[in-house]
Order: C-alpha cells, then sequence, then structure tokens
C-alpha cells in the first residue's frame, strides 16, 4: 500500500509537466507585463533580422527596395499586413517580388520567435503550479486502486461469490 502510494505521488508530480496549462493558469500567472515582453522580443527579432538582411545585401539592393524598406521599418517590426499591403501595391514589379521575399524572411522570423517564447511560457506556468496537489491526487487514486484491487481479490469474496451463483 505504501509503495502504491509513492508511486502514485511521483506520478502526480511528473503529471503537473505532462499537462498541458488551462487557460486559466495563464491568466493567472501570465500577466500584461509578460504579455508585452514576449510582443517587444519578437518585434526586436523582426527588427534584427531585417537589419541583417540589409547588412547582408549591402550594395547589392535595389534603391526602391531599400527606400521601400526604410519608409516601412515601423510596419515591417510590428506586422502590420494592411500598411504593408498598400506600399507593396505601389512598386513596380521586380522590386515588388524582391520586398515579398525579405517580408516573408521577417515574418519566418516573427514566427520562429513567437513558438520559442509560446513554449518558454508554457514551461514557466507548468513550474509555477503546486507540486503537492498534484502528488495528492497522484498518491489517492494510487491508494484507490490498490485498495480495489484487494478487495475486490480477497479470498471470501471469491467464495461467495461461487456460491451465490450454485444457488441461483
Amino acid at each position: 500500500m505504501l509503495g502504491a502510494t509513492v508511486i502514485g505521488g511521483l506520478s502526480g508530480y511528473a503529471a503537473k509537466y505532462a499537462f498541458p496549462p488551462s487557460t486559466s493558469e495563464y491568466d493567472t500567472y501570465v500577466t500584461n507585463a509578460i504579455k508585452t515582453g514576449i510582443k517587444h522580443q519578437i518585434e526586436g527579432t523582426r527588427a534584427e533580422t531585417l537589419r541583417n538582411i540589409r547588412k547582408d545585401a549591402g550594395s547589392e539592393i535595389a534603391e526602391s527596395l531599400n527606400n521601400f524598406l526604410m519608409a516601412n521599418k515601423a510596419n515591417i517590426i510590428h506586422d502590420k499586413k494592411d500598411s504593408l499591403k498598400e506600399a507593396l501595391n505601389k512598386l513596380d514589379g521586380t522590386t515588388k517580388q524582391a520586398a515579398k521575399e525579405l517580408l516573408s524572411r521577417v515574418d519566418d522570423a516573427g514566427a520562429e520567435a513567437a513558438i520559442t517564447a509560446q513554449k518558454t511560457t508554457q514551461a514557466a506556468v507548468k513550474s509555477l503550479r503546486p507540486a503537492l496537489l498534484f502528488i495528492a491526487i497522484g498518491a489517492a487514486i494510487a491508494t484507490s486502486i490498490v485498495t480495489l484491487k484487494n478487495t475486490l481479490t480477497r479470498p471470501e469474496i471469491i467464495t461467495n461469490r461461487e456460491s451465490f451463483s450454485k444457488t441461483a
């Protein structure tokens, strides 16, 4: 019985990290300051990617494309799709295609940063959960299962069950 309780408690502790956080847990632990920090981190990644693209391209970048990137830098960093769509429509064919490719690279970097931030936040929320609750629930479940198993496999119950079926 004690072994089952210990194993159940350890299983409950493992379940603390196995189950995804609920919406209410996110609301409890993830404050607006954390959400704002994540947003700034993603925007910083987008800005760094844009800076690296412009630095890598150097003098090879067309003047019209460079002007587009400089004029719409804030819209690119803050991912304002409507404003970017309007600006893209004003460009000619080759510049428009090159701008779309560069914007796609910036979007990919931003999406990757968002996924990383989400995984980090989820791990942080899981670690903030109260461990004692999960341990107690796991121990209670394991103890209940062992008690039920021991009760149903007692020899006198099996004997009574056989005598009941003979009389019926």
